[in-house]
């Protein structure tokens, strides 16, 4: 809360520290360890906590489907039996979309 006292800098400066640790720890895991140690600012700043965790879940989801690891993705290029690169190339749009969204 140091950085701004501006709720809307705020989540955005969440939301990138979501997206990155999304690249790295499955939802699961990052939802352990960061929950309980950023949902009460978040709370105390004035967003519904049900808001936050729904916007946490969507970042993680995010942070799965795009490298360096990308969990999601190389279960997804599997399935689909093609390369992890020509998956990530077809996921681009898709990506783009949610982060814009």
């Amino acid at each position: 809360m140091g950085l701004s006292a501006n709720s809307i800098i705020q989540m955005a400066m969440f939301n990138i520290l979501f997206l990155i640790v999304g690249m790295f720890l499955d939802i699961g895991s990052a939802g352990l360890i960061l929950a309980p140690i950023v949902t009460p600012v978040m709370v105390q700043l004035g967003f519904d906590p049900l808001h936050f965790a729904m916007v946490m879940l969507v970042n993680g989801n995010i942070g799965n489907a795009t490298p360096p690891m990308g969990m999601t993705l190389m279960v997804a290029s599997k399935i689909g039996e093609m390369p992890h690169e020509k998956g990530m190339r077809n996921v681009l749009p898709s990506l783009f979309a949610l982060l814009v969204a």
